[in-house]
């Protein structure tokens, strides 16, 4: 949506980042817990945020900076710098490509867990 360029989507796409972050921080601890137990919960969360940190420190500063002075060099503007829709382009497919392996890497982390509850079902089951 980011991608298409103009002033509506940037503001759809803004709002619904928004809400995908806010959703996120919401239900993180809640993840945490749940996947991993509460005997390690306070280390397992900081590294989390330690990841998200660094991440949007790696894609912010260094792709998004460096995508967009490649783009300013193969489309100038008039004033310098870059304009239109190309300058960031590159930059929301490659988020869009990290959102898509994070979704995958979360279904199969749910395929997983359903699995090893099925399973453990069966075993308490069968212990009693």
């Amino acid at each position: 949506l980011l991608a298409l360029g103009g002033k509506p989507a940037l503001f759809a796409g803004g709002i619904i980042t928004g809400f995908s972050y806010g959703g996120f921080w919401t239900l993180m601890p809640t993840l945490v817990v749940e996947i991993f137990g509460t005997s390690t919960f306070a280390t397992l969360y900081n590294f989390q945020s330690l990841a998200v940190s660094a991440s949007s420190l790696t894609f912010s500063t260094f792709l998004a900076g460096r995508l967009y002075d490649r783009e300013a060099i193969l489309h100038p503007a008039a004033a310098g710098g870059c304009s239109g829709p190309t300058c960031y382009r590159t930059t929301c497919l490659v988020m869009v490509a990290a959102c898509a392996v994070g979704f995958v890497a979360s279904l199969m982390l749910r395929i997983m867990k359903r699995h090893v509850r099925s399973s453990s079902a069966g075993l308490s089951l069968a212990v009693t």
